[in-house]
């Protein structure tokens, strides 16, 4: 969608209508750590965070900032199109070709470096402020437009120019050059071309409803859109130890045979969710000690090192730091299938240079190009689950909730049972709570919520209505003292 800039030009927008957000991407020109000092390097540091820390309020509409670079082969098309316009007409014909063999030897083995930073409102913290803007999608744009106009001045002090905020042309074409990498290269002469001042034909960039993929297939572990194929990771592990500011640079080194793109988010969390995390991270550290010591067991060092970076972290947020949530995404693209594994296996020797441990996103490859290949914002979906998992999962809760509702009912407390999942089934879930509501004149009705051990922590909910009559006769069905007492006490400490 589009909405006005307050500058008298247009915003391009995108909204996801199911979580509900509204991200705006701006370009950003690549400034280069490689051949700063050390010191600046730390100060552009030190002013991204200060940047972050500011979102991390209880009041903050944005719910995610998205760093996308990608890396892409040059075709020179654009050079020669520049040359072409700025070439004088009395030239020397030496000089001419000369340049010209060195554009057409050069241009082709260059690469281009594309920058994007994303910003991400959400509708459900920001509600009064989207209505106080006359509500819907037009009270939303223009609450994400304030909230770009109020960072600025926080961008400039984070040393990040920004170039533009994508009007809707601009951020289709970023968004069909990913999907269709063939298109890189007439888009490109295109919108060259369309700087003349006599030019007549279509404006640059793409038509917004022309964006998407003419067609796109989701493998186990490949996404196949229109005349590519991309494999995207998730970054699992960051370096342990002290690293430079420019460690990430092996990772977007230039290939001619692919074409890498790499998304950062950040998500800010306020000061009380982040005390109540931190806090909860850090009993469960201790209490793990704790349990440790009493039964003779040995700290490892690994142990003791996480315990102390939780008490760190927690130390640091009372000190006024910000906390946020990290996800970084890689994808790695070809137009050979042939050349798949191989780009592959170089990413993930560069990934293993850089000090990180990607992780093949299997089974969700098509929200992982979404999310790392797209520069628009988004966040890792929940864990899938295969229609079978989901078959046995339905079959567990639906025993264990009539039994805790056996128990719930009885003792007229909220149940809780624990479910110890098979070796073979490693992601059954945890534990169940259980309310009970009661509405006169219709049926007891009982709400399970299954938590399920992934992280992030996803939660499902399972809602089972019992008429009257079918509660009486579940009651006095005979039940084995032995099997009843572990519930009731599960129950208990529930």
């Amino acid at each position: 969608m589009e909405a006005p800039d307050g500058l008298g030009g247009t915003l391009g927008v995108s909204h996801d209508s199911v979580a509900g957000t509204y991200t705006a991407v701006a370009r950003i020109p690549f400034p280069g750590l490689a051949l700063v000092d050390s010191d600046r390097q730390t100060a552009r540091v030190a002013a991204w965070a200060g940047f972050l820390r500011g979102f991390c309020t209880e009041d903050s509409p944005i719910l995610r900032i998205a760093v996308h670079q990608r890396c892409l082969p040059d075709d020179g098309a654009a050079l020669r199109s520049w040359t072409g316009r700025h070439l004088a007409a009395d030239a020397p014909k030496e000089a001419v070709a000369a340049l010209t063999e060195l554009m057409e030897g050069a241009g082709p083995a260059a690469t281009t470096r594309e920058t994007y930073l994303a910003v991400t409102l959400s509708v459900p913290r920001a509600r009064p402020a989207v209505k106080g803007a006359g509500g819907g999608q037009v009270g939303a744009a223009a609450v994400l437009v304030r909230e770009l106009h109020a960072m600025h001045g926080s961008l400039s002090s984070a040393s990040l120019q920004v170039v533009e905020w994508l009007a809707p042309r601009a951020l289709a074409h970023v968004v069909r050059t990913a999907y269709d990498p063939e298109a890189q290269l007439m888009l490109a002469t295109r919108n060259s071309a369309a700087q003349a001042p006599d030019w007549q034909g279509l404006e640059p960039g793409v038509a917004p409803e022309l964006a998407g993929p003419a067609y796109a297939e989701t493998d186990w572990g490949t996404y196949r859109h229109d005349g590519a194929w991309t494999v995207s990771y998730q970054v699992r592990t960051w370096p342990q130890t002290d690293v430079y500011a420019t460690f990430l640079q092996p990772m977007l080194r230039p290939r001619q045979n692919a074409r890498r793109s790499l998304s950062i988010a950040y998500e800010p969390i306020g000061p009380r969710r982040a005390r109540q995390d931190l806090a909860r991270e850090k009993a469960k550290r201790e209490a793990a000690r704790k349990l440790r010591a009493r039964t003779g067991q040995d700290e490892s060092a690994d142990e003791l090192l996480e315990s102390q970076k939780a008490r760190a972290q927690d130390v640091a947020r009372a000190m006024g730091q910000g906390v946020v949530r990290l996800t970084a995404v890689l994808a790695v693209t070809v137009t050979d299938p042939g050349e798949l594994e191989t780009a592959c296996a170089e990413l993930q020797a560069d990934a293993a240079a850089s000090g990180l441990e990607p992780r093949r996103m299997w089974g969700a490859q098509d929200a992982g190009f979404a999310a790392a290949a797209l520069p628009l914002g988004q966040g890792l979906p929940d864990r899938r689950r295969s229609d079978s998992d989901a078959v046995v999962h339905a079959v567990v809760e639906v025993q264990v909730i009539v039994d805790v509702v056996v128990d719930a009912v009885s003792d007229a407390v909220v149940g809780a049972a624990v479910v110890q999942a098979p070796r073979r089934r490693r992601h059954l879930p945890e534990g169940f709570r259980v309310r009970r509501g009661h509405r006169p004149g219709t049926a007891t009705r009982f709400t399970a919520i299954a938590q399920y051990s992934n992280q992030p922590p996803v939660k499902a909910r399972m809602r089972l209505t019992f008429r009257d009559r079918d509660l009486k006769r579940l009651l006095a069905a005979p039940r084995p003292a032995e099997a009843a007492r572990p519930a009731r006490e599960e129950a208990g400490r529930g």
